[in-house]
């Protein structure tokens, strides 16, 4: 069960700081090539972490990286079947996002 802290700015930091782990010497501009977003909308996510589920989906699948880990740095770091199968492509179609520490609908 994922707990999230009751500071949302502690796990917005915590998460900013795996996705910056994962992708450590690259730019942003190659971040945003390769996860095609845009490259502003690509620097705010990695330095504020509040990206959005479409940008986790193709982050986690650009570095193979689990969304497990990514989101709750439970299980293995990476993984080719990303932990939870499907999360990924779940989040998207359910248009959901990331803001504050927290999975909401987007409007």
């Amino acid at each position: 069960m994922l707990t999230l802290t009751s500071n949302s700015t502690t796990y917005a930091q915590e998460l900013a700081t795996r996705m910056q782990d994962v992708t450590a010497g690259l730019s942003f501009s190659e971040i945003a090539r390769r996860t095609d977003t845009n490259r502003e909308t690509t620097r705010r996510y990695m330095v504020q972490g509040k990206p959005s589920a479409e940008f986790l989906a193709r982050f986690c699948e650009a570095f193979e990286v689990s969304a497990t880990w990514l989101l709750c740095e439970r299980g293995p770091r990476f993984d080719a079947r990303a932990s939870a199968p499907g999360i990924e492509t779940r989040l998207r179609r359910a248009g959901r996002s990331f803001v504050d520490g927290r999975v909401r609908r987007n409007a």
